[in-house]
């Protein structure tokens, strides 16, 4: 009887555990202002360098 209680408890904590996984990567990313800005910056680059050989 304490092995089966022991293993609820174990199955228990891994769903908790997975819960807060899956709230963790379903949650809105709210970056500082500087990180959206380099985010911008590095989109502009990368399609700078896919457009440049194509134009030279």
């Amino acid at each position: 009887m304490n092995a089966k209680m022991h293993y609820l408890h174990m199955v228990n904590q891994e769903l908790e555990e997975l819960e807060n996984i899956k709230r963790d990567l379903t949650r809105s990313y709210r970056g500082s202002e500087a990180t959206k800005f380099m985010g911008y910056v590095l989109a502009g680059l990368v399609i700078i360098s896919a457009v440049a050989p194509i134009l030279f």
